[in-house]
């Protein structure tokens, strides 16, 4: 009886050692079903590093742009073994509606540690971001763009 104690201790204590081993890795979450949907005046600049993700939404013949109408309007995802996977998603932490003028842009800065307790490894990722526009006065629609990036 003594033994079958000890042993299910020591099976116990190695499956909390696994699991303080793996929580906290870079694990990819679900395969990415993400489709671009491209609004003609709105494009996507990315840079980034280990630490910090950079993004610039630029925009150009759009009235308006909403982002706090989605919960989870960008999504960091990597590319592995030829398929895209979804590493994190977040809400912008910009919830407004915002009026945009023709040729101007909305800068906006992740410090992707906010969001996401790792450092990105090295590899190829794409930023997806989803939101809402209406163009020219027009009826509104949704839109994803996306843009692909390296960490090295």
């Amino acid at each position: 009886m003594k033994k079958i104690c000890i042993i299910g201790i020591l099976c116990l204590a190695a499956g909390v050692l696994v699991l303080l081993l793996t929580h906290g890795s870079n694990e990819l979450l679900n395969e990415s079903t993400a489709v671009s949907v491209p609004c003609d005046g709105v494009s996507l600049e990315v840079s980034a590093t280990k630490q910090k993700l950079d993004f610039t939404i630029k925009s150009e013949k759009i009235d308006y742009i909403v982002y706090s109408s989605f919960q989870k309007s960008m999504a960091l995802e990597m590319l592995q073994d030829g398929k895209w996977y979804v590493v994190s998603k977040t809400k912008l932490s910009m919830d407004m509606e915002e009026p945009v003028s023709p040729d101007s842009s909305v800068a906006r800065e992740i410090k992707w540690k906010d969001y996401y307790e790792h450092d990105l490894s090295k590899g190829r990722y794409r930023l997806v971001f989803t939101f809402w526009a209406m163009q020219g006065g027009q009826q509104g629609d949704n839109y994803t763009i996306m843009q692909e990036f390296m960490v090295d």
